[in-house]
């Protein structure tokens, strides 16, 4: 009786230790895919790649992860791989620098076992029988990442996902552009929503614009207004910048003063965000210069 009271205490032991160490359970949405490379300038056998984000509060262990692509194409996570809270995972065909154009890959895998078509295709994450997320996305660019701007839209809409528009060599140096491992790019959503029709010589126009941060974190971003005529610009640039935290929107009233000697006739105004991408093309007007 007494060896049995001691294997009884031992198997419980071994029990408690056992369930604390069980990784938490990976639930729907505590990874989410938030950008790939599906068709990279260079071979894509040595340069595809896609980054997941790990949405839970808790450290995530990926081993056991299978990425499943459209029919057959599969590979499972094998080994120790975790990702901590709040941070971002790459995976890749090749961890060389010099060959896969310059990313930092913290898991690669067999470009024969799953590759990103450049023609459309799928991103899956399981555990177990579980879609733990899911991406479709429609055709490439070719050296163009593809990028969710929010990771609270639904990334398994084709309309949520964005082609980079960040400068040419961003990463490495073989004219590929994306954020891999890092926040994706700023996207400034802008609309001129009071400006007047026309104006006469010598007076200063004052416009309302209104400029959204449509992602998921603070951006910090210079804006100018020009004013075109003809394809040559007569009025003076009028500058103003902003400082955006992730989903917020402002209204910022900008004077532009047409010069005393500009041709008479109809100027183009347009609204200028450096590089960011603008899912919102009404920042444009028409005015009537007199």
């Amino acid at each position: 009786m007494y060896k049995d009271i001691v294997l009884s205490i031992i198997t419980g032991l071994f029990a408690v230790s056992t369930t604390l160490a069980d990784p938490p359970q990976i639930q729907v949405e505590d990874l989410i895919v938030t950008e790939f490379m599906p068709s990279p300038t260079g071979y894509d056998y040595d340069r595809e790649w896609f980054e997941v984000y790990n949405a839970s509060p808790d450290a995530i262990d990926l081993q056991g992860l299978k990425v499943r692509g459209n029919g057959t194409q599969y590979f499972t996570v094998m080994g120790y791989n975790p990702v901590n809270s709040g941070q971002y995972f790459v995976f890749g065909v090749n961890s060389d620098p010099e060959l896969n154009g310059g990313i930092t890959v913290d898991y690669v895998y067999n470009y024969r076992h799953f590759s990103l078509s450049s023609r459309g295709d799928e991103i899956s994450l399981l555990r177990g029988d579980n879609v733990i997320d899911e991406v479709y996305y429609d055709a490439g660019l070719e050296g163009r990442s593809c990028f969710l701007p929010n990771k609270t839209l639904d990334n398994s809409l084709t309309e949520s996902w964005l082609f980079s528009k960040l400068p040419v060599n961003y990463y490495g140096n073989d004219n590929n552009i994306g954020t891999p491992g890092d926040f994706n790019e700023d996207v400034i959503d802008v609309e001129i929503v009071d400006a007047p029709i026309e104006a006469f010589r010598g007076d200063t126009v004052f416009l309302a614009v209104k400029v959204s941060n449509v992602t998921d974190h603070t951006t910090t971003f210079d804006g100018w207004i020009s004013a075109t005529k003809d394809g040559v610009t007569y009025i003076p640039f009028a500058l103003f910048d902003n400082h955006l935290f992730d989903s917020v929107e402002t209204t910022k009233t900008v004077g532009i003063r047409v010069p005393e000697f500009a041709p008479i006739g109809e100027y183009e105004v347009k609204i200028n965000i450096g590089t960011f991408d603008t899912t919102n093309w009404s920042d444009l007007t028409l005015i009537d210069v007199r």
